[in-house]
């Protein structure tokens, strides 16, 4: 009697499912440079932070631009990005560069004065390693050049490294964010967990394979941008892609009509949102000097606490409270 069959593990799903994907090849690495940055070069947003790249023979750099001003502008750009939308990042940068243009400028600031700048975005831990990170930096005398060096800066993580390395210091290193993997899992047709660590494993290897050696830092910004408008999550604009010719994902989807490409990136369940439930209490100090009232242009005064610098969003201010329940 034969042995049942034993169900394949989650695992060896997601291994089977990764292990057919096949690499670019010469032909289509090439191709898909070519059509990807002639597309940039013309269609490109223009925005604030968008400084010319140092990629060699680029079209976007007529005059010499300085390496570690370019860095700490692509550095700002891409920490407010994270987690928020464009239109709302452009205010916010241009203030954030007019207060501190250079780094140095930002290393002599305080948290106070760096979260009041910040507020409204949002994951204030951001703001406070920028300015660490800025600290740290201004200290060494130097800023790191290659995407491993900086990575030693707190805060900064792989993407964040490969944005700064590539557009600033013209390193041939890959830049993997939200619309990248939409990207590289359309044009492979990956069907995998993105979250799963195989998977991201994968993303991060084809797209380091389509780093154009000369241009790419112009290269990375290509990619993310035709995620960001031609490959949209929702309603991607497949005719209009200079890549389209080369994604699996769009020729599938004209071969049959159960399968679309907004099927790729596979959608994954989200984790349920914790709630805190907290008593706060507002105190207003009502016996205070007129004078000081008066001298500084108040009305009223209220007690705050500062929250401890090893939390979550440490150095900010608010009404004291306790946690009364936490729900999961």
């Amino acid at each position: 009697m034969a042995a049942p069959k034993r169900r394949k593990s989650a695992a060896v799903a997601i291994l089977n499912a990764t292990d057919d994907i096949e690499d670019f090849s010469k032909s289509e690495t090439l191709a898909i440079r070519s059509s990807l940055l002639r597309w940039y070069d013309e269609n490109s947003r223009d925005l604030p932070w968008r400084t010319p790249s140092a990629g060699a023979g680029s079209l976007l750099m007529p005059v010499k631009v300085d390496e570690e001003q370019r860095a700490y502008v692509v550095w700002v750009s891409e920490v407010m990005l994270q987690q928020t939308r464009v239109p709302t990042v452009m205010g916010y940068f241009n203030r954030w560069m007019e207060k501190w243009p250079t780094i140095r400028d930002l290393s002599s600031a305080s948290l106070e004065e760096v979260n009041e700048m910040w507020a409204g975005l949002g994951y204030y831990r951001r703001a406070r390693f920028l300015l660490e990170g800025a600290k740290s930096i201004v200290d060494e005398g130097k800023f790191p050049r290659s995407a491993s060096e900086l990575l030693c800066v707190k805060g900064i993580g792989d993407y964040t490294a490969g944005a700064i390395a590539s557009i600033a210091f013209n390193e041939v290193v890959p830049v993997v964010d939200g619309n990248v993997v939409r990207v590289i899992t359309r044009l492979r047709a990956i069907s995998a967990n993105p979250k799963e660590a195989g998977t991201v494993k994968l993303i991060w290897k084809l797209t380091r394979q389509l780093v154009d050696p000369s241009r790419p830092g112009d290269f990375n910004q290509a990619l993310m941008e035709l995620g960001a408008t031609l490959c949209s999550s929702t309603n991607p604009s497949c005719s209009k892609c200079p890549v389209s010719d080369h994604c699996q994902a769009f020729l599938l989807s004209k071969k049959s009509q159960k399968l679309k490409v907004t099927d790729y990136p596979t959608k994954v369940a989200k984790n349920k949102q914790r709630h805190d439930f907290a008593a706060v209490s507002v105190v207003e100090i009502a016996e205070l000097d007129e004078q000081i009232l008066n001298d500084n242009g108040l009305k009223h005064v209220f007690l705050l606490v500062k929250r401890p610098e090893n939390g979550l969003l440490a150095g900010l201010w608010e009404f004291p409270s306790v946690i009364l329940m936490k729900e999961v």
